[in-house]
C-alpha cells in the first residue's frame, strides 16, 4: 500500500486489521495511516502472523522448499519476527495489550499442503498461481494511539 487511506483524520474510534500487514509493500506507510484516521485514544487492533522467527517451522520450511515460498504460495510480501513486528507498531503506537496463539494444526496443514503442491506443482488461474493456506500463528495486538 503506498496510497492513503481514503478517510479524513481523526474519524474512527478503532482500526482492525486482520491478517494484512504481511501483505503490504510498505507497511509502515499503511501503519502512519491508521494512526492517521484514529481519534485520539484511539484502538488499533491487528492480527498478524509471526513467520519471521529464525527458530521456527516457517523458517523450516523456507530452507527446504526456498526463501520466496510464503512470496509464492500466500503472497507474503513481509515476514515479521515479534521484535519487528513490535518496532513497526511502536513507531505510533504504545502497546496495551499482547496475545499469542499458536496452532501447531496449522503448521502440519502447511506441511502437508507444502508437500502436495511440491509433488503436483501450484495450479494457475488466468495466468496467476493460486492456493489456499490454513491460519497461521499470530500476534494479537491492541494498541493506543500515542
Amino acid at each position: 500500500m503506498t496510497s492513503d487511506i481514503p478517510y479524513d483524520s481523526a474519524t474512527f474510534d478503532a482500526v482492525l486489521v486482520v491478517d494484512v500487514l504481511e501483505h503490504v509493500d510498505d507497511p509502515s506507510h499503511l501503519i502512519a495511516e491508521i494512526a492517521r484516521v484514529l481519534r485520539p485514544g484511539g484502538r488499533f487492533v491487528g492480527f498478524v502472523p509471526i513467520e519471521g522467527e529464525s527458530r521456527s517451522l516457517y523458517a523450516l520450511f523456507r530452507k527446504l522448499l526456498g526463501d520466496d515460498l510464503y512470496v509464492r504460495t500466500k503472497h507474503h510480501v513481509q515476514a515479521y519476527s515479534y521484535a519487528e513486528l513490535a518496532r513497526l507498531i511502536e513507531t505510533h503506537f504504545e502497546f496495551a495489550d499482547v496475545s499469542h496463539a499458536y496452532h501447531a494444526l496449522g503448521h502440519l496443514m502447511d506441511a502437508a499442503f507444502l508437500r502436495r503442491q511440491a509433488c503436483r506443482g501450484s495450479r494457475t488461474s488466468g495466468g496467476v498461481r493460486t492456493s489456499t493456506m490454513p491460519r497461521r500463528p499470530r500476534r494479537i495486538a491492541s494498541s493506543r494511539l500515542r
